[in-house]
C-alpha cells in the first residue's frame, strides 16, 4: 500500500518497493501568468497590430505663467517606450492646471502633488508647474531628484529658489520622477491579486522603484536607438 499524498515522484511502499507515481495534470489559471503575459493578452492594438492602443490623453491648459512640462505627443512616446504591463488597464491621464495659488509671502505652492493615480477609475492626473519655483522649504528627497536632473536650488533671503535651464531639463525631471512614479502605482493596483496588500509608505518605496527601473529601461531603449541610427549612418557612408 504507497505512503503519502504525493503530486508525483517516487513512492515507497510498506514492503520497501519503490515506484513511480506520475503527478496529476493541474490545469493552468490566468491568474498564474506573468503580468507581461496578461498585458500582451488583453491588450487592445491598432489595425496595424505593432502598436498598442494608448489610454486617452486629455491636456487641458495650464495654469497662468506654468507649463505642462511634457505634452501630449511627448506622453504618448512615453507611454510607448515603456513595458506594455504597465500601461494595460490605465483609462487616461489627464493634464491639468496647478490648483494652488501663491501664499501671502510669494511662495510657489506646488507638489501638493505633483501628480496622483486614482485607483477607483484607473487614471493619472499630471499638473502643470512653473520654471521657476519660490519655496519656504525643500525635502531632501526632491532635492535629490531636482539637481539630479539640472535644476539650480538657491537660497536667497530666506527662501528657496529652484530655477530650471530649459523647459527640456524640467520635462525629463517630470517624467522620471512624476510620470514614471504614477505608472509604478498603476502597476501595482492593475495586479494587486497577485501581492498582499501593503501599506502607504510601502506602496510608495514599491512605485519609487518601479519609477527607476521605467526611467532605466527608457535610456536603455534609447541608447539602442542611437546605436542603431549610427549604424545605418555607417552603412550608408559605405555605400
Amino acid at each position: 500500500m504507497a505512503v503519502g499524498g504525493f503530486a508525483g515522484g517516487c513512492v515507497a511502499d510498506m514492503g520497501g518497493t519503490i515506484s513511480i507515481v506520475e503527478a496529476p495534470k493541474v490545469s493552468r489559471s490566468y491568474h498564474t501568468d506573468k503580468e507581461s503575459v496578461t498585458a500582451k493578452r488583453n491588450l487592445k492594438r491598432e489595425e496595424c497590430g505593432c502598436c498598442v492602443v494608448l489610454p486617452r490623453i486629455i491636456q487641458r491648459k495650464p495654469r497662468p505663467g506654468d507649463i505642462h512640462p511634457v505634452d501630449k505627443k511627448a506622453l504618448r512616446g512615453i507611454l510607448r517606450s515603456s513595458p506594455e504591463e504597465y500601461v494595460y488597464g490605465l483609462d487616461r491621464i489627464e493634464f491639468k492646471p496647478r490648483e494652488a495659488p501663491r501664499s501671502e509671502e510669494g511662495y510657489t505652492l506646488i507638489g501638493a502633488p505633483f501628480g496622483f493615480y486614482m485607483r477607483v477609475d484607473k487614471s493619472i492626473t499630471l499638473f502643470s508647474l512653473p520654471m521657476t519655483w519660490v519655496l519656504r522649504e525643500i525635502s531632501p528627497g526632491l532635492t535629490y531628484t531636482v539637481t539630479g536632473w539640472g535644476g539650480n536650488i538657491q537660497e536667497e533671503n530666506g527662501k528657496i529658489i529652484v530655477e530650471w535651464p530649459s523647459e527640456n531639463h524640467l520635462g525629463l525631471w517630470f517624467t522620471c520622477t512624476v510620470i514614471h512614479h504614477e505608472l509604478g502605482h498603476h502597476y501595482r493596483h492593475q495586479y494587486r491579486r497577485k501581492r498582499k496588500h501593503a501599506y502607504w509608505t510601502e506602496e510608495e518605496m514599491v512605485a519609487n522603484l518601479h519609477g527607476s527601473r521605467l526611467t532605466r529601461e527608457m535610456f536603455q531603449n534609447l541608447g539602442k536607438q542611437k546605436r542603431a541610427r549610427e549604424e545605418q549612418i555607417k552603412e550608408g557612408r559605405k555605400k
